[in-house]
C-alpha cells in the first residue's frame, strides 16, 4: 500500500476501474541513462515526486497499481538506486527494454522515404522510442490490465483538486491535436501533413481500411498528445483489427524510414477502431516544450475530466 503525502491529486485510475475488481494497473515512463546521476533530478525524479504528491490512489479490493520505469538497457544498478532513493515511499520497477533500441534499422522505404533533414535532427534512439510506444510497450506489461503513460518530462502540477467521474472509454489522452493529412507542415507537435514525418501514413491507413472493409472517411484524424495516455491493455490485446494495423505499420518499417511518430499513429489507430475520443483533462507541466497542459497556471481551479 502506498502512503501518499497528499489527497489533493488524482483518483483518476482507480475511478476508471472502480466497477471492476481484480484489475492491475501501472504508471509507466521510458527514460534514457546519463553519465551523472544529477541529470535525473529535473526529469524522472521530479516527475516521481509530483506523482507521489498528487496521485491519490485508493485501490479497489483485489486491485493494485505499480510504477514501471522502462530504460534502454544502460541504466546501471547504482543509477537505479539513486532514482529509487529519491522517492523511498514510491516503489519503482525498472524494466530493461534495450532490445528495442539495439534493433534499430537504418532503412529508406519508397512509400515513406527517409527525410535527410529529419534524420540529422533526431538520433536513432528517438525512432526507437516511437517504435516502442506504438508497437512494443504492451509486451512488457503482460501482467497489467491498464496503463497510464506519464513521461519523465510530464510533471503533475501542484494544488489541483479534481472532480472525478467515470469515463467508459478504452483510451484517454490528456490533450489532443487535429491532424489533417491534406495539409503540409513540419513536425509532430503542430498539425501534421504529408510533409515531414508522416509521409505515406495516410495512404497506408487508407489501404489498410480498404482491405479490412472499414468504411469511413480517412482524411484527417485526432492525434493524441501521447506523453500522457491512459489505455486499457485488455482491450488493446483483444482488438484484432488494432493488432493487425500495428503489424502493418511494423512491416512497413516506416517508423524507421520516415520517423513516423507514435502521436499520429495512435490517432490513426483510434480512428480506425471508431473508439470514442475522450480528453483526459489532467493538468501537468510538459518540460520539453515548456508548456502547461490543461491549465493556465500552476494553481488551477477544480477540474472536470
Amino acid at each position: 500500500m502506498w502512503k501518499w503525502k497528499s489527497v489533493l491529486g488524482l483518483l483518476l485510475l482507480g475511478t476508471l476501474i472502480a466497477s471492476v475488481e481484480s484489475r492491475k494497473g501501472v504508471v509507466a515512463a521510458l527514460i534514457r541513462s546519463f553519465s551523472s546521476t544529477k541529470e535525473y533530478d529535473h526529469g524522472i525524479i521530479r516527475r516521481n515526486k509530483a506523482l507521489l504528491q498528487h496521485l491519490y490512489w485508493t485501490p479497489v479490493q483485489g486491485s493494485s497499481l505499480d510504477v514501471v520505469i522502462f530504460h534502454e538497457g544502460s541504466l546501471s544498478p547504482a543509477h537505479q538506486r539513486y532514482i529509487q532513493d529519491a522517492t523511498p515511499d514510491l516503489p519503482l520497477n525498472f524494466v530493461d527494454v534495450g532490445e528495442v533500441f539495439r534493433n534499430f534499422k537504418n532503412v529508406d522505404v519508397p512509400q515513406c522515404p527517409k527525410n535527410s533533414m529529419i534524420a540529422m535532427m533526431f538520433p536513432p534512439g528517438y525512432y526507437s522510442m516511437c517504435f516502442f510506444w506504438f508497437l512494443r510497450f504492451d509486451r512488457y506489461l503482460a501482467q497489467y490490465d491498464w496503463m497510464l503513460r506519464l513521461d519523465d518530462d510530464c510533471i503533475l502540477v501542484k494544488d489541483v483538486r479534481y472532480n472525478v467521474k467515470m469515463l467508459p472509454a478504452k483510451v484517454h489522452f490528456a490533450s489532443g491535436l487535429w491532424v489533417d493529412l491534406s495539409q503540409g507542415t513540419s513536425d509532430a507537435i503542430r498539425p501534421i501533413g504529408e510533409g515531414d514525418v508522416v509521409k505515406g501514413m495516410r495512404n497506408l491507413t487508407i489501404e489498410f481500411a480498404r482491405k479490412h472493409d472499414i468504411y469511413q472517411e480517412i482524411h484527417s484524424w485526432h492525434a493524441p498528445y501521447t506523453n500522457v495516455m491512459y489505455i486499457d491493455l485488455v482491450w488493446l490485446r483483444s482488438n484484432t483489427m488494432l493488432q493487425a494495423y500495428r503489424q502493418t505499420v511494423e512491416d512497413s518499417q516506416c517508423i524507421y524510414s520516415n520517423r513516423w511518430g507514435d502521436l499520429p499513429l495512435w490517432g490513426a489507430a483510434i480512428h480506425l477502431t471508431k473508439e470514442p475520443r475522450f480528453h483526459l483533462r489532467l493538468p501537468y507541466f510538459h518540460g520539453t516544450h515548456n508548456t502547461l497542459v490543461n491549465g493556465t497556471s500552476t494553481v488551477a481551479p477544480q477540474q472536470n475530466f
